[in-house]
């Protein structure tokens, strides 16, 4: 007759039960952590927006009562054109994401210059480049510029959108956006 020991086995299941369980338990905390984290940003990008806003409306319905009663305020005014010139930026990170989408594999960027309103000079965002292997397709370029025509991230800041040149014996192309004089 043999005696086997099955205590040993048993402590060691119990002991990998116990390591789960704390192995879950911990990743559940993280993830939990991760949660509240994740929405206590989202409640404040909504909190600052709506901030945002009312402070918009109150500096609207202020500039009433002062352009109704005559008396000029030296802060409202400011405050009216630091929001008036955070309305008119324009956000460059929607707009290159919108480009890296619509870019056609057969065309390559080499160069991408933007430059926002500044004095007299009207914001504007020019892009050149080439077709790949040294040819350019009509068809590409202009699927290009009608893609960034419909693309709202572009259009809110750029609405016009054309083609500025087309080479096809160097495969060199050029698309500029610009905004309307007087934006």
């Amino acid at each position: 007759m043999f005696k086997v020991n099955l205590y040993t086995e048993r402590e060691e299941k119990r002991q990998r039960a116990r390591k789960q369980a704390m192995t879950t338990a911990a990743i559940s905390g993280i993830l939990g952590v991760n949660a509240v984290l994740v929405g206590s940003l989202i409640l404040g990008a909504t909190l600052l927006e709506d901030r945002r806003h009312t402070l918009g409306e109150e500096v609207t319905r202020l500039q009433a009562i002062a352009d109704q009663t005559g008396t000029k305020a030296p802060g409202l005014e400011l405050t009216r054109e630091l929001f008036q010139l955070r309305q008119e930026r324009v956000e460059w990170s929607p707009l290159l994401a919108s480009i890296a989408e619509n870019i056609p594999s057969s065309l390559l960027l080499d160069a991408v210059q933007g430059q926002t309103t500044h004095g007299r000079v009207q914001s504007h965002f020019d892009m050149s480049g080439v077709g790949r292997g040294g040819t350019v397709a009509m068809a590409d370029v202009s699927g290009f510029v009608n893609h960034l025509r419909d693309d709202p991230r572009v259009n809110k800041a750029f609405p016009d959108v054309s083609l500025g040149s087309v080479r096809s014996e160097t495969g060199e192309f050029q698309v500029v956006c610009e905004q309307p004089v007087g934006k």
